[in-house]
């Protein structure tokens, strides 16, 4: 279901060469648009917030600088980074930063040594209740964040894929949905590399986390420094990434949803 609709939403992009936003503005009616729009900034602000914070503490782990001084410290890495509205150059950035978190994790994976056989059987049979459904729910978010539905259908277009005829367009879309495949999957396996982890030393240990300095902190003595080294380094990354991502889709919403474009030069 979740990579049916990214699919959708970029096929959105190729065929109308509109961003989600905009069909919304022209086919619903205005008490829904704002609700829509209203709704969709919430979840941009909100999890560029949480994202910026990851970061933060990220820096905080990694370097033992005051929380205060990560935050301004990422506040302006953030900044610059989304100021520079290059496309590509942000497209490859953040594919830099995907590829570090999956190292990062992969090494971990290596570090902690879980049970396979245990992991595999929990994936395909998961046991949830009352206690856990609510990380589930944030864990489904975490893979497909609400407002990548309206960012996707705006970045396609920035790849000047330009479908002139029927036959290219068909072309366009089989690639799409292959990128879409591959970026879905690559998340998935992010977030289950961060859950076996996460299994594998502190529920192994009987350990309760409550933040996430916490878990570094457990993490240095259960699993050692190279592992709380890379957890570090895995949270300033998706921190970046993500606050990054955040920005282009309320920007995209936000002027969508206006009848205007802000539109990031492709070089």
């Amino acid at each position: 279901m979740l990579i049916f609709l990214q699919h959708m939403s970029a096929h959105l992009g190729i065929v109308t060469g509109t961003c989600l936003s905009e069909p919304c503005r022209r086919w619903f009616p205005t008490w829904t648009n704002y609700i829509f729009g209203g709704s969709i900034m919430i979840a941009c602000v909100a999890t560029a917030l949480a994202e910026f914070l990851g970061a933060s503490i990220g820096l905080t782990i990694l370097f033992r600088f005051p929380l205060a001084l990560s935050a301004l410290i990422s506040g302006g890495i953030i900044l610059m980074l989304v100021t520079i509205q290059k496309y590509e150059q942000t497209e490859h950035l953040i594919i830099s930063f995907v590829s570090i978190i999956g190292f990062c994790y992969l090494m971990e994976l290596f570090l902690v040594k879980p049970d396979w056989g245990e992991a595999i059987q929990a994936s395909v049979i998961p046991k949830i209740d009352s206690s856990s459904i609510f990380i589930a729910m944030g864990m489904l978010g975490a893979v497909v964040m609400p407002y990548n539905l309206y960012l996707h259908s705006e970045v396609i277009q920035k790849r000047n894929w330009y479908a002139t005829t029927n036959e290219r367009k068909r072309q366009l879309l089989r690639y799409e949905f292959l990128d879409t495949l591959l970026a879905m999957g690559a998340g998935w396996m992010i977030n289950c590399a961060m859950v076996i982890v996460a299994a594998a030393v502190f529920f192994r240990h009987g350990v309760e986390v409550n933040d996430v300095m916490q878990a570094a902190e457990t993490l240095k003595p259960l699993a050692g420094r190279l592992a709380e080294f890379l957890f570090a380094i895995a949270l300033i990354c998706a921190g970046f990434s993500s606050s990054i991502t955040a920005c282009l889709a309320g920007g995209a919403v936000f002027t969508g949803f206006l009848g205007k474009e802000i539109t990031p030069t492709s070089s």
